[in-house]
């Protein structure tokens, strides 16, 4: 199966960065796993430049950033999932140039595109919204389906959420990990545990990563949310690799200036109160 997403790139700096990160070679086998499509991969922000200077149409983005992720369960080597990437973007934007890179370094094969905003043809942007990445995700489904890879049901898409919620009702009824295992075979979930934790209910052949279900489904996270009986931000592993969002230099400084403003602030109210008390 594969996850789609896209998002947009507003700045030559961001557009800059991006570039940079999905061409690193550690991460494409030496630069093996990168092509391109109507524009060089060294010279590819100038060549986006170029298109977009002949558009008219508005819109902050000045290009979008596609990731497609392939479930670490799917069969698929490393050029098979850069072909099927190609193909995926040749059929829904055959008039945009774009650069893909398949990135090997993680558990799950990824693939990231960074394609122009404007096309080749007649230079009208591309607007993203939720009707264009149902039809991209739909395509990359036929094509997985066309090279033996699975597709994600609307039925095991229900499994999965029903999965999330008895795992949650677990965490919520124990105490400790094995009380968590006890709720959930008591649910009539089978459980299998090795690098990875798995469940199967009696409806399924397979049993499932919980893993897929994003970070706060793992093992370790799910002892924590045990533990403290609190909930963790789920963030969907299959999305964005290994890039994990870290607060800016900019917005961290920013905290520490109001939590220092907050501090001066009273101890200046503390010592005008104790130097009215002194005065008295």
């Amino acid at each position: 199966m594969a996850y789609v997403k896209i998002q947009g790139i507003k700045t030559g700096t961001h557009l800059k960065q991006s570039l940079d990160y999905i061409k690193n070679p550690d991460k494409t086998d030496n630069g093996i796993l990168i092509s391109s499509f109507a524009c060089s991969a060294s010279n590819t922000a100038e060549e986006f430049k170029e298109t977009l200077k002949r558009t008219r149409h508005s819109g902050n983005n000045i290009a979008h950033h596609i990731c497609q992720s392939f479930s670490p369960e799917d069969n698929i080597t490393s050029q098979k999932a850069l072909e099927i990437g190609e193909e995926m973007m040749k059929r829904m934007y055959p008039n945009y140039q774009f650069l893909i890179c398949t990135h090997v370094d993680r558990e799950h094969i990824h693939n990231h595109i960074i394609m122009c905003a404007a096309n080749f043809k007649d230079y009208k942007k591309l607007h993203s919204n939720p009707d264009n990445l149902n039809a991209l995700r739909k395509v990359s489904d036929t094509l997985c389906e066309e090279n033996g890879i699975c597709v994600i049901t609307p039925e095991e898409k229900n499994n999965r959420e029903k999965l999330k919620k008895v795992i949650d009702e677990a965490i919520k009824n124990s105490n400790t990990f094995d009380e968590f295992l006890g709720y959930m075979q008591s649910q009539k979930y089978e459980i299998k545990r090795s690098k990875y934790l798995y469940f199967k209910d009696k409806k399924s052949e397979v049993f499932f990563n919980t893993k897929l279900l994003g970070t706060a489904y793992t093992e370790k996270n799910i002892k924590k949310r045990i533990v403290n009986h609190t909930e963790l931000k789920n963030h969907k592993i299959h999305i964005y690799d290994d890039k994990i969002v870290k607060m800016s230099y900019r917005k961290r400084l920013k905290i520490s200036v109001d939590s220092a403003l907050k501090t001066a602030k009273i101890i200046m109210i503390f010592l005008k109160f104790y130097e009215q008390m002194i005065t008295k």
